[in-house]
């Protein structure tokens, strides 16, 4: 026994369940610290926000002159804030994948949380799915920030129902209250899911009236954040777009249904799916199949309500729209909620004797073939090192990105290189990177009005002309150049530095 839980557990498996936990704690942290740049999409733009904020101050920069920083208490902030404190201590790559971490860390709390709840009597080695799923499309994107929201809004959810059944008294209503501010502070569209399965909660599991008056604090806090935030900040101005552009925009059911299927097909699908990957997955499903109706589990309330919780969010996922305005991904955001409910409800499953340890084994296989997938796009990514170390400390550079593409991921959802050239702020630092610096008011640094200068668009560097835009720029960073494209360039720049697909250019003077 192990602190009044696994009651009827014997020690030598619960021992081997952390075992377990730690093996795949550490495979997960494997891909983060054993390459130089974290394969995912959107990062270096959010690390160079870091970077700015920690130099901001810094004489050696010219940010004050260049940027508005203002980092705050607010939606969207914890990414940036928990770097920040970090980058106090350690080198801003460092405290980048330190934070990247604490995401694995989290998923693995949410495990062991999971396996410590009240009558729980069995270890529910179907949780340990949280580690391949934590690989999920948005890591990839790399929304750090809703990374993050995905095992807080779990650990929020455990703790509503804790409340709900009267367990933990005023010490858990305590951490349910931080586990909700934590949620609030993360991410906006993660903290309005919370609401509206709270409000599920109360509609369909408060049996009794104290379950009722117990909860409903809680809940009126929530709303109360979100409504309070969401009609002060101005999130999104629309007055801008076009009237086309300020309705609701739905995908077609194929493309979203492909884009569910991703994690299970190695993030390719239009450019042919990843065939080994999914007989490892088939493998694991029929595993899981034959050990649920072997040794079914049963608590049904628990079961039910994270089978109600999958399917709900797997439906929103089909129904909803994927954009209202500058609101994107509405839909596809729900994905990885779902796959995170759909390891809650394996979790009640019964692996017992070699059902178990192939479950475990395939786990581990899948995991395995995901961090080489990760070193390889990383590989890709480090070919830009040598690039940005032949540009000066603060210089002017556009970005010009013909091919963004990956043959590790499909071509369709993901660009894994339309951000990459922000390291320069990272390994060069100063300097007026280029005018793709997000404007979303969520980002705590914006370029200054004076230092906005014209471009063709992160997607469009076709339309990149010397007249237009050749004047604001000192540096040519391009991925993908053609030979069609190359002589136009070449008119009035020179070849610097060669690496990979990038090629560096310096203008004529």
């Amino acid at each position: 026994m192990m602190g009044g839980e696994f009651k009827k557990i014997n020690l030598s498996e619960s021992t081997f369940w952390y075992l377990v936990v730690a093996l795949l704690t550490i495979i997960s942290l494997w891909p983060i610290w054993s390459v130089r740049f974290p394969p995912m999409q959107d990062y270096p733009q959010h690390l160079s926000q870091v970077q700015i904020l920690s130099e901001y101050s810094n004489p050696d920069y010219d940010y004050k002159d260049n940027f508005s920083a203002d980092l705050k208490p607010v939606p969207y902030a914890t990414f940036y804030a928990i770097t920040f404190f970090f980058s106090k201590f350690l080198p801003i790559e460092t405290s980048g994948k330190a934070a990247i971490s604490l995401y694995i860390l989290l998923i693995t709390f949410l495990v062991l949380r999971i396996a410590h709840q009240p009558k729980v009597d069995s270890i529910p080695w179907g949780v340990l799915l949280l580690f391949p799923l934590a690989f999920n499309q948005q890591y990839f994107l790399g929304t750090i920030n809703y990374l993050f929201s995905l095992p807080i809004l779990l650990l929020s959810l455990i703790g509503q129902k804790n409340i709900i059944k009267g367990e933990g008294g005023f010490r858990a209503a305590f951490i349910h209250v931080l586990w909700i501010l934590a949620l609030f502070f993360t991410h906006p569209f993660t903290f309005l899911v919370f609401i509206f399965l709270s409000l599920t909660n109360i509609i369909l599991f408060c049996k009794k009236h104290n379950d009722f008056k117990r909860i409903l604090p809680h809940i009126c806090v929530a709303v109360f954040l979100f409504f309070v935030w969401f009609f002060t900040a101005n999130p999104a101005d629309v007055s801008a777009l076009p009237p086309e552009a300020k309705g609701f925009r739905w995908m077609p059911f194929n493309e979203i249904l492909v884009y569910y299927l991703y994690i299970f097909t190695g993030m390719l699908w239009y450019d042919g799916p990843d065939s080994i990957l999914i007989v490892l997955w088939i493998s694991l499903t029929s595993i899981t199949v034959l050990s649920l109706f072997k040794h079914h589990n049963g608590d049904k309330d628990y079961l039910n309500k994270y089978v109600f919780f999958f399917a709900i969010t797997t439906i929103g996922i089909f129904i909803l729209p994927f954009a209202k305005g500058v609101f994107t991904f509405i839909n596809l955001r729900l994905t990885a909620v779902s796959y995170f409910f759909l390891a809650m409800t394996v979790g009640r499953v019964n692996f017992k004797g070699i059902s178990k340890i192939i479950f475990i084994i395939l786990l581990a296989a899948i995991m395995l073939h995901s961090v080489a997938k990760q070193r390889h796009i990383s590989n890709d990514i480090a070919d830009i090192e040598p690039i940005l170390k032949k540009i000066p400390p603060q210089s002017s550079i556009l970005a010009l990105v013909f091919n963004n593409n990956s043959p590790e991921l499909d071509r369709r959802p993901f660009d894994p290189h339309i951000t990459d050239h922000h390291y320069y702020y990272i390994l060069i630092g100063g300097g007026i990177l280029n005018p793709y610096l997000p404007d979303s008011p969520l980002f705590p640094v914006h370029l200054k009005a004076e230092s906005v200068f014209p471009e063709p668009g992160g997607y469009m560097p076709h339309m990149f002309k010397w007249e237009l835009h050749g004047a604001y720029y000192n540096y040519f960073l391009i991925r993908g150049l053609t030979k069609g494209v190359l002589p136009y360039i070449t008119k009035k720049a020179v070849l610097v530095e060669r690496s990979g697909k990038w090629l560096l250019f310096k203008k004529k003077i």
